[in-house]
């Protein structure tokens, strides 16, 4: 009897962690592509949220931007490869900025972990919201105390 009380405890252990790594890998799964940037939000200090988009169309600017997302195996501990691209126009200027990225979903797809191709460290973000058509991201910067958040659609 106790023989089957650990098997099924065994057992039970490594169906939540099999569990745990393909909610992961649906995630990244998800991911997979390119994806339209479609809010930007920042909000202060104070609560006050502004949304970039519209904040730079009153001033008769605007942004776009892009990302896209390569797949990876979660089971092999690998990391993605992800391309940001940004076209802002502020006062009649363009600029274009392409930034690339490795890229892991961690926590059961709760978290993504993000370092800037040259850079000694990475951030972690919090996933907000995640489904094949729509991911959310938030992070909060510790120096000027605001949470930036980003989505996304397919």
């Amino acid at each position: 009897m106790k023989n089957l009380v650990k098997v099924a405890f065994v057992f039970a252990m490594a169906v939540i962690v099999l569990a745990a790594c393909s909610k992961d890998q649906k995630c990244v799964n998800w991911l997979e592509g390119q994806w339209t940037i479609s809010k930007i939000e920042v909000t202060d200090s104070n609560g006050v949220t502004v949304n970039v988009f519209d904040q730079l169309a009153v001033l008769g600017g605007s942004i776009t931007g892009t990302m896209d997302f390569t797949k990876y195996s979660v089971k092999n501990d690998e990391n993605g490869d992800a391309t940001i691209i940004t076209v802002a126009t502020v006062l009649g200027q363009t600029e274009r900025d392409t930034t690339n990225f490795e890229y892991r979903i961690e926590d059961d797809c709760e978290t993504v972990w993000l370092k800037e191709s040259g850079a000694s460290t990475g951030e972690t973000s919090t996933i907000d919201e995640a489904s094949k058509s729509k991911m959310v991201f938030s992070s909060y910067d510790e120096t000027e105390k605001a949470t930036t958040r980003i989505t996304i659609e397919k």
